[in-house]
């Protein structure tokens, strides 16, 4: 049986749409259900405002629902009333530095992360954090000892705690702290 190219081609142009069309579906599905999701969460949480209204944990949680909806500007105002009841909540200082790094605005996210390194200095995906807004603004000392820092609170935590982790835990860990090795090499390369 002889087969006609220009036919199997076709074909395959067709089954691949029609996959690349249920694949969009499906993406369109989970997003439609997530935010039914969101929306009943927030929902919930704003009537609890309505009972405590200076909660900074529910005003940080509006502000992260928001950011899985993709409301950026609300989900900033929900942080920023966070702040306002407790300057130190973690959750919403760390989405707005997300929200500023988002928005290039690079020097209020170095602030505000050093900022939290001084109330959370255990919070070693801050150091990294640093390292990394550092290196984005060509500040290649400061982003070495940042994720140097980073890299040796995550050594330390894993040798005083490794009975504490399943394997899989620490594999995901040594394999980072090899990223951030990574990491640093290049870094180095761009100051020599």
């Amino acid at each position: 049986m002889k087969i006609n190219s220009k036919k199997l081609i076709y074909v395959i142009i067709v089954i691949f749409f029609i996959l690349l069309s249920i694949s969009s579906l499906s993406v369109i599905y989970y997003n439609f259900k997530n935010n039914k999701i969101w929306n009943k969460q927030e929902k919930e949480l704003l009537s609890l405002l309505k009972e405590n209204i200076d909660n900074d944990k529910i005003y940080s949680d509006l502000g992260i629902i928001n950011i899985h909806k993709r409301n950026y500007k609300i989900a900033s105002n929900y942080f920023n009333k966070s702040i306002n009841i407790n300057p130190n909540n973690y959750d919403a200082n760390y989405w707005l530095v997300y929200l500023e790094i988002k928005n290039g605005l690079f020097d209020n996210a170095i602030k505000r992360t050093k900022k939290m390194i001084a109330n959370f200095p255990d919070k070693n995906e801050l150091y990294g954090n640093l390292g990394v807004l550092y290196e984005y603004n060509n500040d290649y000392l400061n982003a070495i000892t940042f994720l140097t820092k980073e890299k040796i609170l995550l050594e330390n935590d894993l040798k005083l705690n490794s009975n504490k982790y399943d394997n899989n835990y620490i594999k995901v860990t040594e394999n980072y702290i090899k990223e951030i090795d990574n990491r640093l090499i290049e870094i180095r390369s761009k100051i020599k």
